[in-house]
């Protein structure tokens, strides 16, 4: 068992770098290897979860743009002492309207759809993600759903969700592995801290996967994709961090780059660090926006 873990096929080893990139916590600048998790925001601990609503032309061929000068015609957000947060085009002409409330997000609804020529609908949020710690290497990822739910007594939740995302960092004898799953199984596993799988007891906490690119350091996408300069994590300048003479004096590149459009100075990032560092003001808020879309 142990050798079929040591041979990868070249299709392993292209999922394997793929899964590399998709970082949560930070990135080990010394080695490159992943540290082990840190304390990560929390539900409610960044923006309230705005509530929103996708907002179509029944017209395929009329943009984004139109679309919005329809509801904009059609709907006074003051009569209706509404606040509404975003109007924002989307892709396939589609737009986006967010509302600070359920009960507001229901009034909008409730006037858009006595317009004939478009059609609203609840934007999909993402399932959570979790962290299982310390997972028995030979239990293999096809048998995890069911055995969490049948080990650990979760047989009475209503249709569970729960899908091996990635194998976050390895060890002799265990893994470390990313499942999303639905939120009534969060709910339970998170409650449990630690579960039982096949002989041993693993711990549970919630985890944020943030896509990051390893060259330019920027973050929703993969180097694969990157047309961006190489940035070094530690200076923020152009060379890749092994090439990095002045290591004892980091700056954050996503930092510096976020500063660029924030115009008052008191609410600029620090940038005395690692960009992977733990604690980077960017990364947080980044952390923060993807909770305050996911559904828990």
């Amino acid at each position: 068992m142990k050798a079929r873990w040591k041979v990868l096929t070249t299709a392993e080893k292209e999922r394997a770098r793929r899964y590399s990139e998709l970082l949560a916590t930070s990135l080990c600048t010394q080695n490159g290897s992943l540290n082990s998790p840190h304390q990560i925001a929390q539900p409610g601990d960044g923006p309230p979860q705005t509530v929103g609503l996708i907002v179509k032309a029944v017209d395929p061929n009329t943009s984004s743009h139109e679309a919005k000068q329809i509801i904009k015609v059609a709907v006074d957000p003051k009569a209706l002492k509404l606040g509404v947060n975003k109007l924002k085009n989307l892709a396939n002409n589609a737009v986006l309207v967010e509302c600070k409330s359920k009960a507001e997000r229901e009034i909008l609804e409730n006037e858009l759809n006595k317009i004939c020529t478009i059609t609203v609908e609840h934007p999909k949020r993402k399932l959570p993600t979790l962290l299982l710690m310390h997972l028995p290497r030979d239990v293999e990822n096809e048998e995890i759903r069911d055995t969490v739910i049948h080990q650990n007594n979760l047989s009475h939740l209503e249709d569970p969700v729960l899908k091996v995302k990635f194998t976050k960092r390895t060890f002799d004898d265990s893994r470390h592995v990313v499942i999303e799953v639905s939120p009534n199984v969060r709910r339970e596993l998170v409650a449990l801290r630690k579960i039982k799988l096949h002989w041993s007891m693993c711990k549970v906490e919630d985890f944020v996967v943030v896509t990051r690119c390893l060259k330019c350091l920027g973050f929703g996408r993969t180097s694969k994709f990157c047309h961006g300069q190489q940035k070094c994590s530690y200076c923020a300048e152009d060379h890749h961090w092994k090439e990095c003479g002045s290591k004892h004096q980091t700056r954050c590149s996503n930092c510096l780059k976020a500063n660029t459009y924030i115009h008052e100075e008191g609410k600029k990032f620090n940038t005395n660090h690692s960009a992977f560092s733990k604690e980077c003001p960017k990364m947080r808020k980044i952390e923060s926006i993807i909770i305050s879309k996911t559904e828990y």
